[in-house]
């Protein structure tokens, strides 16, 4: 009859069967090494994209004792409409280096919420305009509510160098509000505004003789014009006397008609003729 034999090999066992009149023997199986891995298989398809979700919102709400009072997409707003400005002589005309005050600035608080109490209102010193530093503390201010700005601001237009090309002189100042609060400016409210410079009395018109002989007179007209609103001159309530300066070439001598006192044309043989 059959005999059975055990194999072991890896920790496992088995039996085998083995014929009659054969020998008894036991088998060992020893383990081989591991195969190479495989290579990675193709990347899949990208799936579908999904599907968008609403749009957010923003919404403002101001708290009392944990509960909302008021409720808006859109916070407090500081809107500047409109403000004043003269020169120190206010005479319409702005001058360099002449002092400007501003009054009555006005501004609206077109947001959803209302503006707290505590925004500042300023006038930033520009490259044109240095301002004092004053500032004003502003109140609540209601939904849709506007408020005038009690006080006035002053600062002075700097000095600016005289005109490089001949004809009246003609500068810019620029001023603009800043109404902050906790150092952070509302950009509605930056009203920017630009003041043209110049004098009071300008001078339109100069004419003379192109040319001039040896002892020759000539006359030089000069055309001024007031473009203020106030008089200039030796009267009362004017904004001052009007000084006209000439100066002429070292070879020409003033004969004024109305000069005191009165100067004559002479010759002099030391100063050779000109063309001009």
């Amino acid at each position: 009859m059959p005999a059975r034999a055990s194999v072991l090999g890896m920790g496992l066992s088995t039996h085998l069967d083995i014929e009659q009149n054969s020998t008894l023997f036991n088998l060992f199986l020893l383990a081989g090494s591991s195969g190479r891995s495989g290579c990675d298989g193709p990347n899949g398809c990208d799936g579908n994209d999904g599907q968008p979700s609403e749009n957010g919102s923003v919404l403002w709400m101001v708290l009392s004792h944990g509960q909302p009072v008021f409720r808006s997409p859109t916070r407090f707003d500081a809107d500047v409409t409109d403000y004043s400005t003269v020169s120190a002589i206010d005479d319409g005309i702005f001058e360099p280096n002449e002092r400007i005050t501003i009054s009555n600035l006005v501004f609206n608080n077109d947001g959803g919420l209302p503006l707290p109490s505590g925004a500042e209102v300023i006038f930033p010193t520009t490259k044109t305009v240095n301002f004092e530093p004053t500032r004003f503390t502003l109140p609540e201010v209601p939904v849709g509510g506007s408020f005038t700005v009690p006080i006035t601001f002053s600062g002075r237009i700097f000095d600016q160098p005289p005109p490089n090309a001949p004809g009246p002189f003609k500068g810019k100042a620029v001023i603009c509000p800043r109404i902050e609060t906790l150092g952070r400016p509302f950009k509605r409210a930056e009203l920017q505004r630009s003041l043209t410079v110049q004098y009071p009395i300008q001078i339109n018109k100069i004419s003379g003789p192109a040319h001039l002989g040896r002892g020759e007179l000539g006359h030089l007209d000069i055309a001024i014009t007031n473009i203020s609103t106030m008089d200039y001159g030796d009267v009362a309530g004017s904004g001052g006397q009007v000084w006209i300066k000439t100066r002429l070439d070292s070879r020409l001598l003033p004969r004024g008609r109305d000069i005191h006192p009165q100067y004559t044309i002479s010759f002099d043989p030391n100063i050779p003729d000109s063309l001009h």
